[in-house]
């Protein structure tokens, strides 16, 4: 599982450890940092609400997807109308 994660996560984390980064490399590394910290608190929150992402395994990336995209949908829908 360990390994899984540093093969999947090792393209984001090599932006960082850019010793001397260009002003353009320092502004992408920072717009990333942030739009990932959205991200997590997006998906904290649907856990949250929805506790099917907790134990659920959802192997099949298009199924994935479109859970994903409902679950949004349906937090929206909910927050919307109180």
């Amino acid at each position: 599982s360990v390994l899984i994660q540093r093969l999947l996560f090792q393209p984001l984390y090599s932006c960082y450890e850019t010793p001397n980064p260009t002003k353009q490399q320092f502004n992408f590394n920072y717009a990333l940092i942030r739009t990932r910290r959205v991200v997590e608190c997006a998906f904290g929150r649907l856990k949250k609400r929805f506790p099917i992402l907790k134990n659920s395994r959802l192997f099949n990336p298009t199924f994935a997807a479109n859970v994903a995209t409902v679950l949004c949908a349906l937090q929206n829908f909910i927050e919307s109308t109180g």
